[in-house]
């Protein structure tokens, strides 16, 4: 329920994934893979499916799951914008 909370996603518990919107079901596959605290994070193009504006609420909603647990992120995108404005630091 924490990370549920932290998603805004805690109204929806109880919803199965087919009655959620694409940016929710974005936002539970968040909390379902950091439900077990993993070091490492791989998101191959987690927003592609979303619309620019929940795109940008996905990413806001990365950044501070990132803030909070500190995990390893590999994010792999093709979108320019989403790359520059990703939460996980990059090497270059």
């Amino acid at each position: 329920m924490a990370l549920l909370r932290t998603v805004g996603l805690a109204d929806f518990a109880r919803r199965y994934p087919w009655q959620l919107s694409g940016g929710m079901q974005q936002r539970s596959n968040l909390c379902r893979a950091l439900i077990h605290e993993p070091e490492l994070l791989m998101l191959d193009e987690p927003f592609g499916a979303l619309d620019c504006l929940h795109a940008r609420g996905a990413v806001g909603v990365m950044q501070a799951l990132w803030l909070e647990k500190r995990f390893t992120g590999v994010l792999v995108t093709h979108d320019l914008r989403e790359r520059l404005t990703s939460p996980i630091p990059s090497m270059s």
